[in-house]
């Protein structure tokens, strides 16, 4: 019988709780409290019937078992598997996969502007602004394939996209384009530049020629403006060119000669030259860093222009991608964009030059391709050979 205070099972003759010591049969008649039958196993409180024990303690608890724990840790072992895999590949495999088709339209778009091929480039940009569309580049060539096209309105329509979708740093270039052509946004006829006269193929007042070793030997030339005082203006030569002035150092745009005799320009530099190895002529004293003359003021109309071209047949730079990269730079450069050195690529030049004036330096799009397919690829220094912008390493 159970207890009716504790509840604990006890042997049905027995007269009190042997846990609590609560009387189970009254004096008087001995029989069992209400309730209770002789000779049965009272129901226990919770419900359950249990069998008689020895000392009337109760029966201990059957045991659980563990079957189905186990396939719940299995089932959670390979749920976790599976969300591991998820997320490898939406925070790297994709990602990666983004970036390399992004590159790839941008890429492709800048070979049909050079092949100019407009539908297709405006194509690819457009695919790109859509992968990636918080990057300048494939809004500021639409922008100028758009005007250059005389389709004004879709290029306000870009601008504008791009001013509300890229973020502040990437606002720049799209920026400097909107202002640059503002007249042709306008609808104003972009306004021409000043023709320069024909015996001279530049309107700076000062200017020096020069042999460049840096470049096959080939002639260059620097010219610096006159608007301001230059009293003490004078060229040193020492290796390279500098000028050696009171009031600072002012910029310089460089040519360089090539076959036709013509002077095609290279840029906008703070230095006449780097590596001069030789000074032909020049409309200022140039002096070495010792203070002695060395080649004294010249009229344009004394050199001999034809001269120069034969001397410098063969030396002018210019070869098939347009910016005197050699073979050995181009593989350079690979190199330096992660490609080994033994994987067969094709490095090549996509377009021409341009200036990228936030960094006031000359760029050259350098494209590495693998099987066809578009593997690295950067926006090199045009002087040193370095990736500076949109560098994309290899990735096959």
């Amino acid at each position: 019988m159970y207890c009716p205070n504790c509840g604990c099972y006890n042997d049905e003759n027995a007269a009190f709780c042997g846990s609590c010591g609560t009387p189970l049969r009254t004096e008087q008649s001995g029989r069992e409290q209400p309730g209770q039958t002789a000779g049965a196993v009272p129901p226990y409180p919770g419900g359950q019937e249990m069998k008689r024990m020895e000392g009337g303690a109760p029966p201990p608890p059957a045991q659980k078992k563990k079957k189905g724990k186990k396939i719940w840790l299995i089932l959670a072992a390979v749920l976790v598997v599976i969300a591991a895999a998820v997320a490898a590949v939406f925070l790297w495999i994709l990602p990666q996969q983004k970036v390399k088709q992004y590159n790839s339209l941008v890429a492709e778009g800048n070979r049909y502007l050079e092949e100019m091929d407009y539908e297709k480039a405006e194509d690819a940009f457009l695919e790109a602004i859509e992968i990636e569309p918080k990057k300048a580049e494939p809004y500021v060539r639409l922008a100028d394939l758009y005007l250059d096209t005389g389709e004004t309105e879709k290029a306000k329509q870009i601008i504008t996209e791009a001013k509300e979708t890229l973020p502040e740093e990437e606002r720049e270039e799209i920026e400097k384009l909107e202002e640059g052509r503002k007249d042709e946004l306008d609808g104003e006829d972009p306004v021409e530049e000043e023709k320069v006269e024909e015996e001279l193929p530049f309107d700076q007042e000062y200017w020096i020629i020069f042999r460049e070793g840096f470049r096959e030997n080939r002639i260059e030339m620097s010219t610096v403006d006159s608007d301001m005082d230059r009293q003490d203006l004078c060229i040193i030569w020492d290796g390279g060119l500098t000028l050696n002035i009171t009031d600072g150092m002012s910029e310089c745009d460089q040519y360089y000669l090539n076959s036709a005799g013509e002077w095609k320009q290279i840029g906008e530099y703070d230095v006449l030259s780097n590596y001069a190895t030789e000074v032909i002529a020049s409309n200022l004293d140039v002096y070495d860093s010792a203070g002695n003359l060395i080649v004294s003021k010249t009229d344009y109309s004394d050199v001999d222009i034809d001269e120069l071209v034969a001397e410098t047949a063969g030396n002018t730079g210019e070869d098939e991608n347009s910016v005197g990269f050699s073979d050995e730079d181009l593989q350079g450069i690979a190199a330096s964009l992660g490609v080994p050195e033994d994987v067969n690529v094709e490095v090549t030049v996509s377009g021409d030059p341009y200036y990228w004036d936030a960094g006031q330096r000359w760029l050259v799009n350098v494209e590495v391709y693998q099987d066809g397919n578009f593997v690295a690829g950067a926006a090199v220094d045009r002087d040193t050979k370095e990736p500076i912008r949109n560098i994309y390493n290899y990735n096959p």
